[in-house]
């Protein structure tokens, strides 16, 4: 006999989002309200970019203090995209997204965000993208002939074939070719997963208008890297000043843009000596590599084409990572490339890396950063219905049998490792202490909050 079961039992329904919270913000907790509306999922699931984030470049905050951002506003259990994916193009960060809750084998349903917002057009197209990859580059390849650019040619080759309906500016708008790039990683999966989208609200990706309702993160990141001739913002209320705004206080300023809580994480983590991470944080240990090397930079991940010998030439005659981007942006290079290029050098991410995690369809590990108590129902469902092995301690996952006997495993936990470490240097480098203590992420390097 089963007995009787309770009318208010609720069966778990999973749901994931994949993110870089580069800072959380109000458009990040609308994005969880909402989809928690749509798939009344019961548990939700964030893959997160590590300290390095797809644009190219460092986050402006570390990957521990931006979970408990996600931790304090509706997630449960947060875990890391594999480094290996988090920094590069939008087909190969998607596919480390999608390939980090899909290997979980419990997440019901995935949400992103789109200027589209029907999630059956872009499913369609899509599907129309995946199944004719092979057509729209050879169309593409005959355009580029007439001097236009990848992304241009890659998008008129589409537009020729494909008759459904008129694509119009869907193809140019950022969330919309990330939210693509998700549908065609879920069918090369065969994900069971169900897509869902919401319609982006506020300033679109790249704006840096910071006066509506919901300002871009990029916007948001540009005003608080402002920050950074103060000491601290404590210094920095004091003087009643923030960016361009004079005589406003910030809390009347950030609190329209961000959650307390986030706001009160980035103050503690001010207060502590934490150097926000800007594009140019890293600039000078760039220098001092490309200084070094002048042979071999071609086998690092998107350095081709020549671009190992503009880029050297660019980073040693520049003062800034705004000066190399403009020096050598052009049709063929936008500053995405050229940013992921550079990092690709600094983080010693290699063309081999990349051919050897481009091809698999499952990882063979779950990198937890954050949980609470319902973030543990996930991890014990995953361990239930998959094979994947959960990471809460790397010390302890490097001393594995699993780390030893499994190539992939230790290509990308070693990645992950080595970025983490390198940002750590800069990070924590008014804390010396802390970085005395050994390999960052070996032990809990997380604030008091």
């Amino acid at each position: 006999m089963l007995g009787r079961v309770s009318l208010s039992y609720r069966p778990m329904k999973i749901g994931g989002i994949i993110a870089e919270y580069n800072p959380f913000h109000k458009g990040h907790s609308y994005q969880i309200e909402e989809f928690k509306r749509i798939s009344s999922c019961s548990h939700l699931v964030v893959a997160m970019s590590g300290n390095f984030v797809q644009r190219g470049g460092p986050a402006l905050v570390d990957k521990y203090a931006r979970t408990q951002m996600a931790l304090d506003n509706g997630v449960d259990l947060v875990i890391e995209i594999p480094s290996i994916f988090a920094g590069q193009t939008a087909e190969i960060f998607a596919r480390g997204g999608l390939l980090s809750l899909n290997s979980l084998g419990c997440v019901d349903s995935f949400c992103f965000g789109s200027e589209d917002g029907n999630i059956d057009r872009l499913r369609e197209l899509a599907g129309y993208i995946y199944d004719q990859a092979a057509l729209i580059d050879e169309r593409a390849g005959l355009l580029m002939k007439n001097s236009m650019s990848y992304a241009k040619a890659r998008e008129e080759a589409i537009r020729q074939g494909f008759e459904s309906f008129d694509i119009g500016a869907i193809l140019s708008q950022s969330n919309n070719i990330l939210g693509l790039e998700y549908l065609k990683e879920a069918r090369r999966l065969d994900s069971g997963m169900e897509a869902v989208t919401i319609k982006r609200q506020g300033a679109s990706y790249n704006s840096q208008d910071m006066d509506g309702p919901m300002p871009s993160a990029s916007a948001i990141r540009r005003s608080i890297l402002g920050l950074g001739k103060f000491e601290n913002i404590g210094q920095l209320e004091d003087e009643c000043k923030y960016g361009d705004a004079i005589g406003q206080n910030i809390d009347q300023i950030l609190g329209k843009l961000l959650d307390k809580s986030v706001l009160d994480i980035l103050k503690s983590l001010s207060g502590q000596g934490i150097d926000f991470m800007g594009e140019d944080s890293f600039f000078q240990e760039i220098s001092y590599i490309l200084a070094r090397e002048d042979q071999g930079l071609g086998k690092y991940f998107e350095v081709n084409g020549g671009l190992e010998h503009s880029i050297r030439r660019a980073v040693l005659t520049s003062t800034s990572m705004a000066g190399v981007l403009a020096s050598l942006s052009n049709k063929s290079h936008t500053h995405s490339k050229i940013r992921r290029a550079i990092y690709n050098i600094l983080l010693g991410i290699t063309k081999s890396d990349m051919d050897q995690a481009k091809v698999i369809k499952s990882l063979p590990y779950a990198r937890v950063l954050g949980m609470n108590n319902k973030g543990r129902d996930i991890l014990r469902m995953a361990k239930e219905r998959s094979s994947i092995n959960i990471i809460t301690s790397p010390a302890k996952a490097i001393n594995s049998h699993i780390y030893r006997e499994d190539s992939l495993y230790r290509k990308l936990l070693d990645i992950d490792l080595r970025t983490s470490a390198i940002y750590y240097q800069k990070y924590h480098a008014k804390n010396p202490d802390l970085l005395a203590r050994g390999q960052a992420d070996f032990f809990d390097t997380r604030f008091n909050f």
